[in-house]
């Protein structure tokens, strides 16, 4: 099954344009065609860029109009392995919420 896949960026949360765009273009798409989207992760205490970040409501916003959501998980900051996989972890549980 093919669709669209959305990577955007930056876009900072906040912008209703973006949520706007992706209810057209999931408005557009045929039927049974998926729209994927690359979303920021929600932020963490090691990595204080707000501008690569969506805070819940932000996310949420975006993925009501989505069958599937890549979340950008990749840049932590993190250097210790332990650390990260607890982060990865963390953050899924959160996405999935």
């Amino acid at each position: 099954m093919a669709g669209v896949h959305l990577n955007i960026e930056p876009i900072p949360a906040g912008d209703t344009n973006l949520i706007s765009l992706t209810a057209q273009i999931k408005a557009a798409l045929p039927s049974g065609k998926i729209l994927s989207f690359a979303a920021y992760p929600p932020p963490t205490y090691w990595h204080e860029f707000p501008d690569v970040h969506w805070e819940e409501n932000y996310f949420k916003a975006i993925a009501k109009h989505c069958d599937q959501i890549v979340v950008m998980m990749y840049d932590t900051g993190l250097r210790n392995s332990k650390l990260y996989r607890k982060l990865m972890a963390d953050r899924t549980v959160e996405s999935l919420a």
